[in-house]
């Protein structure tokens, strides 16, 4: 969802200038994301904490990972 607005901006000497502002929502990512982890610790049958424990460890270790893999095809 795409939502535009206008700022007025005023300047010496009586100019007034009116500025966009594009304002972007992408709440459709988050919404896939959360749902995927979801499925993912109930899909594992994790503990609450382990869950937990998951989603603060999953970003280090695909992130070690796609490293691996694009210092390999460099």
């Amino acid at each position: 969802m795409v939502q535009r607005s206008h700022r007025v901006l005023h300047l010496s000497r009586g100019v007034v200038v009116m500025e966009k502002i594009k304002i972007e929502q992408h709440s459709v990512g988050g919404l896939l994301w959360v749902s995927g982890w979801l499925f993912t610790i109930g899909f594992l049958k994790l503990t609450f904490w382990k869950g937990v424990l998951a989603v603060l460890l999953w970003p280090y270790y695909v992130g070690v990972w796609v490293s691996a893999i694009i210092a390999a095809g460099s």
